[in-house]
């Protein structure tokens, strides 16, 4: 299959596109500077991760990162870890404080423990 589409790749790009959900329901909720500072977050953190992902020393990086906690520890390390960056993009959600803002942070939280 193609790279582009893999499971890994999904779960790569996942929160910056509930990032970017979030900030289209935040700027129609009226909130149009705080939606413009998420979506430059979002389309820069995109750019960053397609041209770091293919760089030879990030590579070596991630493996040095992964192997870190301790073996026994290591899949629950990373999966609460991974549960902390899912729920990154409900923040600025909530911070909005309108009720598009909770829906759009609860559908991000709901999506992060779908993954």
């Amino acid at each position: 299959g193609s790279k582009v589409c893999s499971r890994t790749a999904i779960r790569m790009y996942a929160p910056m596109v509930a990032l970017l959900g979030v900030t289209f329901l935040i700027a129609y909720s009226g909130e149009y500077f705080l939606a413009a500072m998420l979506l430059a977050i979002a389309l820069t953190s995109m750019a960053l991760l397609v041209v770091l992902s293919r760089m030879e020393c990030t590579k070596d990086a991630i493996k040095i990162a992964y192997e870190l906690p301790p073996k026994q520890t290591r899949a629950k390390f990373w999966g609460t870890a991974q549960v902390i960056v899912g729920c990154l993009p409900a923040a600025p959600a909530f911070l909005a404080g309108t009720t598009v803002g909770y829906l759009a942070g609860g559908l991000a939280l709901f999506g992060t423990f779908l993954s």
